[in-house]
């Protein structure tokens, strides 16, 4: 399809320069996409590692980090030498969509609402600012262990139900779908709960 003038401000991608150095600090993780020298240290946090996993996911993370499709990024103790988990920036789409889903894998039997809240909200900040985009949304299903009141402490809104919409289990289930915008965003509200030890009512 041949863009006029006009359109062209449709067609936006990534500046390089800005994503190859995606990180943010929060109160208790480093936030920030893997890199080789995490191998050691990744196998230590997570049960039952092999180091042909680790080497997939820094290569995968690697190829669609490049290519502008997805950002997988370690969530870092600081305190400590432990990945606590990886917060995903993923299913980007550009031209008129500019937009992408959040989500957390956690190397934890159980995930923490603080965790979730500073890597998501880390998250968010490195999407709306260093990746320009308008729109994020996460779908939540009966098997996430993320609470609604976490995604709505971080302002994100839930826009409904959507029917069969994701495979679990050889099953297709409904997700329902939270979703936040920039314009809807706020930079003040991302960088209290991203330094600030949230404690869930």
């Amino acid at each position: 399809m041949q863009l006029t003038n006009d359109q062209s401000f449709l067609v936006k991608t990534v500046d390089k320069k800005s994503a190859n150095n995606l990180e943010r600090e929060t109160a208790g993780y480093l936030i920030r996409p893997y890199c080789k020298e995490d191998r050691e240290m990744w196998i230590k946090s997570v049960v039952d590692a092999e180091e042909k996993e680790f080497i997939k996911l820094l290569q995968m993370s690697r190829e669609q980090q490049k290519s502008d499709k997805a950002y997988h990024m370690a969530v870092v103790q600081k305190n400590g030498d432990k990945i606590v988990a990886t917060v995903m920036i993923t299913e980007v789409l550009r031209e008129q969509y500019q937009s992408a889903f959040l989500g957390l894998s956690s190397n934890q039997k159980q995930v923490g609402d603080q965790v979730v809240i500073e890597s998501f909200a880390a998250a968010m900040d490195i999407g709306f600012n260093d990746l320009a985009l308008h729109r994020l949304e996460m779908l939540h299903t009966t098997h996430t262990k993320i609470s609604k009141q976490v995604l709505q402490t971080l302002g994100l809104r839930s826009e409904g139900i959507r029917k069969q919409c994701f495979l679990w289990e050889e099953k297709w289930i409904d997700a329902e779908v939270f979703a936040i915008t920039k314009d809807e965003w706020s930079s003040k509200h991302v960088s209290a709960l991203m330094n600030t030890t949230y404690q869930m009512r």
